[in-house]
């Protein structure tokens, strides 16, 4: 993630600022359990936010400023004399779960100072303080899970439109190709022409390269059954590429019904960059 992450993340301390109502989740105060009893927690559920991320993001907020080490015990993980901008206490030790829910993830925290465990009846001020260090570090992961979501759909509407604009190229190609084999067609029916010309009499070809009668003989049986030979390769070939334009325009008529399906698809997924891109400007608004 961004290093403007972190930053913004260490100066909750500046200001007291609510996030909107309408926001996915909000910080809960309550007693949970953790390695040292059951003792008062502060809590934020994440939407859509995966575990390994939110905790590795937590650690390095948490580990700004001190050089103490991270220690794990089973499903905890707590870090000994921390030091949170905002929060003044003489010693600060912080305790820390991460749990999935529903869709998301919950970050429990235990704040203990030298008084003992943070809560809003024993230290308003700082328990303030607390809960808008987990509000602004919630609402940092769920832009960034939100940013996620619509890179995932830009991708996936790149991906439909790379598609749609390979099978108009592809139908193009076909077009293209049938234009060729007519053309092609067309000289070989020439090539029959001059071949019909050939058997059936003798000939002269003029300085145009046209072939002209010069007589009513018929030609010799050797160069009869070589021109009869020419004929069954010029119509073979003919008939092939005959073969393959009506198979193409087959083929045509299908793309042409695959190319409208995914162009469907393509303002279909358009719809929900759009969605996601508005949710995003919507929670960005809303900044802490």
């Amino acid at each position: 993630m961004k290093k403007c992450i972190i930053t913004l993340l260490v100066c909750f301390g500046l200001s007291q600022i609510t996030l909107a109502e309408n926001l996915p989740f909000t910080v809960k105060e309550q007693e949970a359990q953790c390695s040292k009893g059951k003792q008062n927690a502060y809590m934020v559920d994440i939407p859509q936010a995966k575990q390994d991320i939110v905790e590795k993001e937590w650690i390095k907020l948490i580990r700004k400023g001190t050089k103490s080490k991270i220690e794990n015990s089973g499903k905890e993980f707590s870090l000994r004399d921390a030091h949170l901008a905002g929060l003044k206490t003489d010693s600060l030790n912080i305790y820390n779960r991460i749990e999935p829910f529903d869709q998301g993830t919950r970050l429990i925290v235990f704040f203990e100072t030298s008084e003992g465990f943070l809560s809003s009846a024993s230290d308003p001020a700082n328990s303030k303080k607390a809960v808008k260090l987990l509000q602004e570090f919630g609402f940092t992961i769920y832009v960034e899970v939100i940013q996620e979501e619509l890179n995932m759909e830009e991708d996936k509407l790149s991906s439909l439109e790379k598609e749609h604009n390979r099978m108009i190229k592809d139908k193009e190609k076909m077009y293209k190709t049938i234009k060729l084999n007519k053309h092609e067609i067309e000289t070989l029916q020439h090539e029959i022409d001059q071949n019909r010309l050939k058997a059936g009499q003798g000939f002269v070809q003029t300085q145009d390269g046209e072939l002209r009668s010069r007589s009513l003989s018929p030609i010799d049986k050797k160069t009869k059954k070589e021109l009869d030979k020419e004929a069954k390769k010029l119509h073979k070939k003919v008939y092939k590429l005959e073969a393959e334009n009506r198979q193409m325009e087959r083929d045509i008529e299908h793309t042409q019904s695959r190319i409208d399906e995914k162009l469907q698809k393509v303002e279909e997924q358009k719809a929900v960059v759009k969605s996601v891109e508005g949710k995003l400007q919507n929670v960005k608004s809303q900044k802490p």
